[in-house]
């Protein structure tokens, strides 16, 4: 068997869109279930809150609430997509983590704008929210 090292995950394809990864900054996992199961362990308590866009993945619901976290649905719109403009300019305290499916979303197709995309990432960031998507 061949070894894999960070390295290996970390290189980028030589073209101007190519975002370099630091190896310190990669979080591999045996699939979308497992990456959740994983950030909800090492990134959550029992009683956090996590925004979720319904519908969506159908497992994820469940391994949110398996560590104790409190859901909070975000309703699509009738042409796709969570309203981000609502998302970002709520009055309630944000929650710990926002999980959402931006590019050809599970169940519906939907893709999420360019500009919803930076709106939401610029509110996550002064929230100190983590987007799991």
């Amino acid at each position: 068997t061949e070894e894999t090292s960070h390295d290996d995950y970390t290189r980028t394809p030589e073209t101007p869109a190519a975002v370099p990864v630091r190896p310190n900054r990669l979080f591999v996992t045996a699939g979308v279930s497992h990456g959740i199961d994983l950030l909800c362990a090492t990134s959550t308590a029992p009683g956090e809150t996590v925004w979720i866009e319904r519908p969506t993945y159908f497992l994820a619901a469940e391994i949110f609430r398996s560590h104790g976290l409190v859901l909070h649905q975000l309703p699509m719109r009738s042409g796709g997509g969570v309203d981000v403009g609502k998302i970002v300019g709520g009055d309630g305290p944000p929650p710990k983590m926002i999980y959402l499916v931006p590019s050809y979303h599970n169940p519906t197709g939907y893709t999420m704008g360019v500009e919803d995309r930076a709106v939401l990432a610029e509110w996550a960031i002064r929230n100190g929210v983590m987007i799991v998507a």
